[in-house]
C-alpha cells in the first residue's frame, strides 16, 4: 500500500532587505524605536589628547542610522492548508530548500503531520534566511489509501523502496523514518565500490547508538561514526553519499532503527521480502524499525 503526494507547494521567500547595494541589513521595523539612541563611550584609562569633553561622551543618533550596522537573519513560519482526498489518510510530509536558495537558508517542519488523519489538515514550517538572501521552499504531503476489510491493515509489513537519486530522496527517507516505516534504500551510484572498499559495507547489520563522543556503529568491533565517515571521505566518496549515510545514521538513532546493509549486487534480488531487478551494481540499505533501548 504505497503512499502518493496529495499536496505540493513551492514558494519563494526573500529577506525583507535583499538589496545587494547596501553594506548591511537594517534592523526589522518592529525592533526600531523612533526615539534617538544614546551611545556612551567608556572612560579611557589614559589619553594623550585633551578634547575638552567629559571622559564619558554622549551622542544622540537617529535610530535609522543603525541600518547597515547589524546583519540579522529573517526568521518566520508558513502554514499551508490542504485536504486529504476521500478514501485516503495522511502518511507523512516533507519541507525542502530548493537549489536556488541562498547558502545558510534553512527550512524544516515545525511538527510532523498526524499519521492517519483525514479531511482538512494543515502543515507548518519554520525558516531562517540570511541577510540579503532568499529561500525557495517546497512543501509536499503524502497520503495512502485507508485499509479496507478486504485488504486489511498491513502497515507493519509495509516496505517502501526508495532509490537514492538526489538530496530530495534523503529528505524523503527521513520523513519515512520519522513515521517509523520500514524503508529499503537502493544506491547505484558509481562510488558504491569505494564504499565497499572501506570494509564497513557488506552483508552486515549496523546497530547504532549515541556514545559520549557522538554516534557509534556496532559492526565488529564497535566504531565511532566520526572515524567511519572520515575513512569514507578520505576515499573521495561523492557528497551525496556522505550526506545520505550521515542522515541515515542520525535518523536511525533518533527513531530507533537498525540498518541491514547488503553488499553490491546485480540482477534479481530479494530485499525485505520485496523482489527487485537491479540493472546497475547496487548496494541496498534495509532500514528496519527496532525496539528503543
Amino acid at each position: 500500500m504505497s503512499s502518493q503526494a496529495i499536496f505540493s507547494k513551492i514558494e519563494l521567500i526573500k529577506h525583507p532587505d535583499s538589496s545587494a547595494s547596501r553594506a548591511g541589513v537594517p534592523i526589522a521595523p518592529s525592533l526600531i524605536s523612533s526615539r534617538p539612541v544614546m551611545l556612551r563611550s567608556a572612560p579611557a584609562a589614559s589619553t594623550s589628547l585633551n578634547t575638552g569633553h567629559p571622559a564619558g561622551l554622549t551622542m544622540a543618533l537617529p535610530a535609522g542610522s543603525l541600518s547597515g550596522l547589524i546583519n540579522l537573519p529573517h526568521v518566520g513560519e508558513r502554514t499551508y492548508q490542504f485536504a486529504v482526498p476521500g478514501g485516503m489518510q495522511l502518511h507523512s510530509a516533507q519541507a525542502l530548500a530548493l537549489p536556488d536558495s541562498s547558502s545558510g537558508a534553512v527550512v524544516q517542519l515545525k511538527s510532523q503531520v498526524q499519521v492517519g488523519a483525514t479531511g482538512s489538515q494543515s502543515v507548518t514550517v519554520s525558516y531562517s534566511i540570511p541577510p540579503g538572501g532568499q529561500l525557495r521552499i517546497r512543501v509536499r504531503v503524502y497520503a495512502k489509501a485507508i485499509p479496507t476489510p478486504s485488504t486489511g491493515d498491513n502497515q507493519e509489513d509495509e516496505v517502501e523502496v526508495l532509490h537514492l537519486s538526489d538530496f530530495e530522496s534523503i529528505d524523503r527517507m527521513s520523513s519515512l523514518m520519522a513515521s517509523r516505516k520500514r524503508v529499503v534504500v537502493l544506491v547505484d551510484h558509481p562510488d558504491v565500490f569505494k564504499l565497499a572498499g572501506t570494509g564497513f559495507f557488506g552483508d552486515v547489520t549496523w546497530e547504532v547508538s549515541m556514545g559520549p563522543t557522538g554516534p557509534r556503529i556496532k559492526i565488529n568491533p564497535t566504531w565511532e561514526w566520526p572515524v567511519i565517515i572520515g575513512i569514507i571521505a578520505a576515499a573521495f566518496v561523492a557528497a551525496l553519499l556522505i550526506a545520505f549515510l550521515t542522515r541515515m545514521v542520525t535518523d536511525a538513532i533518533a527513531n530507533c532503527y537498525k540498518i541491514n546493509v547488503s553488499s553490491v549486487t546485480l540482477g534479481q534480488v530479494t530485499v525485505a521480502g520485496v523482489t527487485l531487478t537491479l540493472t546497475l551494481p547496487t548496494m541496498s540499505f534495509d532500514l528496519e524499525p527496532a525496539q528503543c533501548a
